[in-house]
């Protein structure tokens, strides 16, 4: 009996004790209020022998994340989204990708506590994807530094993560949290970076779960959602996830995955697990994840102006 509340303890130390900066997963099961919105029914619109059929593993990464071609769902002025298909060993999945050319538009939209990802969408200015972004405390508030069109959300914290994707009169950059100046346009603060100069950083520790980044390459910005089969349904551009803090991809996977498919010097990790979602508006198609929770803020990719 005493060796089983001594494993209590240790349990309710692992999960409300640690710092999310040293454990990340603890963010990703912060579950806080969700949207209410009715989460598509139609199951994803092929049977396994077609996916097969229609996305082939043509290609593999270094470490052997295999995956598929693209296909194109939409593109205009210069944003172009797609998807794939991804595996990593017996795991099976989809990978969204929305990608401008560069010079990229891109910002950031946020609140000081987690709220709905609809209340960040644009419902005018297309075409444009959004992603979930950083890290939220246990009380929905931002881990680290958001910057919206000059306005500081939340100040740079050391426990943000090590990384910081910011936009300023030079463009977008990911940035190490330690080179960051707060007098950037936007900017948000993430756990963490994942690539940097090309190289993959993550340990090869197998905790899965479904995963969002950004990345950046010599040409393109890309923001980049995973998800494993079982936590998908939905159609081609209506999905909705659920259970994901363990079903997708490992990070270490995820890093190599993003390096393989975007070409990334660089890349950020976003707030995957139970935070993942994704939007968009491109010509006449409007995309959208759903994800489990509300999330403090968001970054948006925008097609070229006129």
């Amino acid at each position: 009996m005493l060796r089983f509340y001594i494993f209590l303890v240790l349990v309710f130390f692992q999960i409300y004790c640690v710092p999310e900066s040293l454990n990340p997963v603890v963010a990703e099961r912060a579950v806080m209020p969700s949207s209410n919105q009715e989460r598509p029914s139609e199951e994803l619109s092929f049977f396994a022998e077609e996916i097969a059929q229609n996305f082939p593993f043509e290609y593999a990464s270094e470490q052997g994340i295999q995956f598929s071609s693209p296909e194109v769902l939409a593109e205009e002025k210069g944003l172009i989204l797609t998807r794939r298909r991804w595996k990593q060993e017996e795991r099976e999945g989809w990978g969204w990708h929305a990608t401008c050319t560069i010079p990229c538009d891109a910002g950031v939209r946020g609140e000081n506590r987690a709220v709905e990802f609809e209340s960040f969408l644009f419902e005018e200015q297309t075409p444009w994807v959004s992603i979930n972004g950083g890290f939220y405390d246990i009380d929905g508030s931002p881990m680290g530094v958001v910057i919206s069109n000059y306005d500081v959300i939340q100040p740079f914290t050391g426990r943000g993560g090590t990384g910081i994707f910011t936009v300023d009169e030079n463009g977008v950059q990911i940035i190490s949290s330690s080179d960051f100046e707060p007098t950037v346009i936007h900017a948000v603060q993430s756990i963490d970076r994942i690539i940097m100069n090309g190289r993959t950083l993550p340990t090869r520790i197998e905790e899965f779960a479904a995963r969002s980044a950004i990345t950046i390459s010599e040409n393109a910005v890309s923001i980049v959602v995973v998800a494993a089969d079982p936590s998908v349904l939905g159609s081609k551009t209506e999905i909705q996830l659920s259970a994901v803090s363990f079903m997708g991809m490992s990070l270490w996977a995820f890093a190599d995955y993003l390096l393989a498919t975007t070409d990334a010097s660089e890349a950020l990790n976003l707030d995957g697990g139970v935070s993942t979602q994704m939007a968009g508006q491109i010509g006449d198609v409007q995309f959208r994840i759903y994800g489990v929770n509300n999330t403090p803020n968001v970054i948006t990719l925008f097609g070229t102006k006129d």
